[in-house]
């Protein structure tokens, strides 16, 4: 299977086991997931990029794939903006959308999710966080890689990934985080600082 071509490391930063998966050598590019995704949705774009000269960089992030997590207060701020409907705000009640999403089954909320196209805010109403609509999914996504998200978020729920939404308020953004950083620093420390800001 590809995942196989891939260094897998794990580093202890800020008491979180952080997975990351790197590939290639030369000047380092990042690929940066969303929920209910982990290193494992940039596999094609990693292998490209490492092939065309770079260190491609794809780590789980906090409480994603086999990065353990931890949780937060809700934004209120996102609540006032969007309504309780919003995902972001849905996912603040510890356990309350792990619930639902049991009932659906993993594989079913993966293919929801990674099918989802609208534009806009992605609501999902209490009770109901999907409608009945049968998924077609893209071109790009088979089947068998929704199976594998599924394989992996069956052995450790979605708790962790959902978590990282719930500490939203302590995750750095990369670019004012950069700019923050003494100049000269390698490409190697900086993979390390940033990663630790996620920890």
């Amino acid at each position: 299977m590809e995942e196989h071509c891939f260094e897998h490391k794990t580093v202890k930063v800020n008491g979180v086991n952080m997975h990351v998966v790197e590939k290639g050598q030369g000047p380092i590019v990042l690929f940066i997931h969303g929920f209910p995704e982990f290193w494992y949705s940039w596999r094609h774009q990693i292998s490209f990029t490492a092939k065309h000269g770079y260190r491609a960089v794809g780590p789980d992030l906090r409480g994603y794939g086999d990065t353990t997590g931890i949780q937060r207060e809700p934004i209120e701020t996102l609540k006032a903006v969007y309504g309780d409907d919003y995902y972001v705000v849905r996912f603040q009640e510890p356990g309350e959308i792990e619930a639902e999403f049991a009932k659906i089954s993993t594989k079913k909320v993966l293919e929801k999710f990674l099918s989802y196209r609208n534009p806009g805010p992605l609501y999902m109403p209490k009770g109901k966080p999907f409608d009945d609509s049968p998924v077609i999914l893209p071109s790009w996504l088979s089947s068998s890689e929704v199976d594998y998200f599924a394989s992996t978020y069956e052995k450790t729920g979605f708790t962790g990934g959902v978590n990282y939404y719930r500490a939203l308020d302590r995750v750095s953004l990369i670019p004012t985080y950069r700019a923050n950083v003494k100049k000269g620093t390698s490409d190697d420390d900086f993979i390390g600082l940033w990663i630790k800001s996620f920890a």
